[in-house]
């Protein structure tokens, strides 16, 4: 029996379909990134929340059930336009981003990055004498 409120992950789906090219948990956890164990609870909680089984298990392959290849290119459109989505998003910010302002110091007169940062006092520096060689410290 389904939820009708259950609404699936995003992850939930990216496993299922991972899980249905690559037709093996651990190929399909290597592609997405993630421990066989989190991709077999994504699956399991994806086919509990819609209440049929995905894809029939086995020691050496994963098969698709008959709901699993029906269900299958819905998946696989949900996650193209979830990526479609992330990246107009991304287009988006960049292309409203402010441009960065840049120092208004004369042509030439750009200091370098090291040139510019000032030493503290008492900072150590690469050429900075070792504990033991300072002025008054003690021998062990």
């Amino acid at each position: 029996m389904t939820d009708k409120s259950y609404q699936p992950t995003i992850a939930g789906l990216r496993a299922f379909v991972a899980i249905a090219e690559k037709q093996h948990f651990g190929s399909a956890a290597t592609t997405l990134g993630v421990s066989q164990s989190t991709l077999s609870q994504a699956l399991s909680a994806l086919e509990t929340g819609l209440g049929v089984q995905l894809v029939e298990r086995s020691t050496r392959r994963v098969f698709l059930t008959g709901e699993g290849r029906a269900l299958l290119p819905q998946a696989q459109a949900v996650i193209e336009a979830a990526t479609a989505f992330t990246a107009a998003a991304a287009g988006s910010e960049a292309a409203t981003e402010k441009p960065r302002r840049t120092s208004a110091k004369k042509p030439g007169k750009a200091k370098s990055a090291a040139a510019g940062k000032a030493k503290k006092p008492g900072a150590k520096g690469k050429n900075a004498p070792a504990r033991s060689e300072k002025k008054g410290a003690k021998k062990r």
